[in-house]
Parts: C-alpha cells; structure tokens; sequence
C-alpha cells in the first residue's frame, strides 16, 4: 500500500513514480483516454479549467470508484506528468487551471534565463520572479551581500539584498557579509525548504550576521510550493505568463480607459451642442420678444408725444406686462433706456415719463434725464 507520507518526503515525481509502475496495463489505457480528452478540451481554449468536481466524475468514470481528496489529486497529478506538453497553470482549491505549453508566452529575458543550463541561475532568477510578483519582501531598509561557492561545480554566485529589492550574479563580490560553501544538490535543498539543509551549509561570517541569514531566509530564499513540485523551468514558465498576462490586462485597462475617455469626451461634446442649441433658443426667443415689444412702442409713437411710463406699461399686450422681466431680465425703465441707446425708439426720459422725439431720423436723442 502507497503511504500519503511518501509524497511530502520524497516529492511528488517520485511517489507519481511508484504509482505509475503499480498501474496495470487496463489503468494506463484509461489515463490513455483521459489524455485524449484533455487534448479535445485544448483544440477549443488555449486555457482549461477542471473543477474539483469535473475531476472527480472524471476519476470516477475511469477507475469505477469514489475517490478520497488526495487520492483524487494524486491521480490527477498522475496525468497531467504524462503529458509533457501540458501544465498546471493555476492551482486553486476548487480546481485546476491547465495551458499547453507552447501557448506561454514570457518576456524575452526570461525566455534567455529559461535556455541557459544553470539551475542556481534560474532558481536565483525565480526567487526574484517570486518575490516580486507576490511583493513579499520587506521594504524596509536591509543590506545583506552573500557570496555563495558551489563547490562541487567550482562556480561562485553572488546575491544582495538592499532597501527590500533582491539582485544576484555570477562570480565573485566584493565585501560580501557572509560566504556559502555548498554542493549544488544542498544548495537547491535549502532554497526548495529541506528542513535538514540549513545544518549542512557551510557558513563563514560573524554569528550575528549567521543569525541575521537564518532569520531572512525564509523571507527571501524559500519559493512557495507548487503542485507539480520543484521544477524551476515550469515554475518560472508561470511567472512569465502570470507577468504577460498581467501586462495584458493593464494594456486592456488602458484601452477601456482611452474608451471611456473618447466616449465621456463624446458625450460632453453632444451636451455642449445640446447647451449651445439651448442658449441659441434662447437668445432668439429673447430677439423675438425684443422685437416684438420694440414693434408696441413704434406704434405708442404715432398716438402719444408723452406717456407715463406706468401707463405706458399697461398699454402693452399682457403677456409682454407678464413676461419682460425674465425672458429679458430687466426691469421697465432698464428695458426703455436699451432701446434707447440701441436707437430702437425715438424717446428720452423725463423723471416718470417717456417723451418720443420727432425729427430727423437718424439724429441721436439726448438720452439725459430732464428735470
């Protein structure tokens, strides 16, 4: 019987391992079928989702039982291994996310990271991917320089971090705090959290700063665990996607909020046609009336030499007595002393009474107050 133990203290690759050589020839024909299934699903999306519940009709359909949580994870990781083209993208409790591989597109310098041998390189270059996609380095102001000696492959590396931001590189650097001698095996043990690997490291430096490297490492060094377990190509395969599409998200943002834009610019400039149209409305209404009230006094003219301006107001139409004042928005004697000045009427003003003027048309009227 498989003891669940197995795949905390071995890894998930290996306990996969020893299910696949337990598996009968009728069990690998049904994995068979699944895969074919998965590829049916990718010919439709370059991205799958399997929910939890998706999954288990799934197991269910293929090995006739009702299996437990982990079981059933353990056999969908099972599949997914067996199909070298595919990858978990996005573990979820209640799901998986899948995408093949050839659909991951990752920025160019991660791409030439991705092509290189080195796996200290990548795994320095996935604990900054990490660290920075998840912001999980502390900001405030730390400075530690490690010089790192792998001693089986005679290469040193170099990692700083400074003010909460991680660097590394290969060779030698100068005044490092700390140097780390190590087998690569070792070294990749204490980054991937082997609880053991700590006590095989060879540390030289002042305790206090030894202490201050076994405080941080856990901050800095150790990556979170992912589902098809230590592959540092597929995790910084991840990243890459997770960064392109954040990136893709932020150029859909950018282009709904140039929409928006365009269409509120579109909308205010409709609304100053509307308000122009408005104030064009008005203006006419406001000529018209002007007109037409300018048209009573032309023909007081040819009746009265003088008026009193109250009499005069109650000669003219009732609707003109009950809206001057605010489709002109003026009084009476205001209104008088426009038309007036515009040489609208013929008339001055005298204390409570107009005076029309008869004489040459075009001679200006004295347009002073007489007393």
């Amino acid at each position: 019987m498989i003891n669940k133990e197995n795949l905390k203290k071995r890894g998930t690759r290996e306990f996969i391992d020893e299910i696949e050589n337990g598996m009968t020839q009728k069990e690998r024909q049904k994995v068979n079928l699944l895969k074919k299934e998965l590829n049916k699903l990718f010919a439709k999306s370059e991205r799958i989702y399997l929910s939890s519940k998706k999954s288990k009709e799934l197991f269910n359909t293929l090995f006739n039982s009702e299996p437990t949580e982990w079981a059933k994870e353990t056999a969908f990781l099972n599949i997914i291994t067996q199909i070298p083209e595919v990858m978990i993208l996005q573990h979820r409790e209640k799901g998986y996310f899948l995408i093949l591989k050839e659909n991951i597109q990752v920025p160019e310098y991660l791409r030439e990271i991705l092509a290189i041998e080195d796996v200290i390189i990548k795994h320095f270059e996935l604990i900054k991917q990490f660290q920075l996609h998840n912001q999980i380095i502390s900001s405030k102001n730390d400075e530690f320089i490690i010089q790192w000696v792998i001693i089986d492959t005679n290469k040193k590396y170099w990692t700083t971090l400074r003010n909460g931001v991680f660097e590394y590189g290969l060779g030698i650097i100068e005044d490092p705090l700390i140097i780390v001698s190590t087998p690569e095996s070792t070294a990749l043990d204490y980054f991937y959290q082997e609880s053991t690997a700590l006590r095989k490291l060879d540390i030289k430096g002042k305790r206090n700063l030894i202490t201050t490297f076994e405080k941080i490492r856990e901050r800095v060094f150790f990556t979170g665990n992912h589902p098809l377990g230590n592959d540092t190509n597929e995790r910084l395969l991840i990243i890459g996607y997770q960064k392109k599409e954040k990136e893709r998200e932020e150029e859909q943002k950018r282009k709904q909020l140039l929409k928006l834009k365009k269409i509120e610019k579109e909308k205010r400039r409709k609304q100053e046609i509307i308000e122009e149209r408005e104030k064009d409305k008005k203006r006419e209404k406001k000529e018209r009336f002007y007109n037409r009230l300018v048209s009573h006094f032309e023909d007081l003219t040819g009746i009265y030499d003088e008026i009193k301006i109250t009499d005069l107001k109650k000669k003219l139409p009732k609707g003109i007595q009950e809206n001057y004042s605010e489709i002109l928005n003026k009084n009476f004697v205001a209104l008088i002393e426009e038309m007036i000045m515009n040489n609208d009427i013929r008339a001055r003003i005298r204390g409570e009474y107009l005076t029309f003027i008869r004489g040459e048309a075009n001679s200006k009227p004295n347009l002073k107050k007489e007393r």
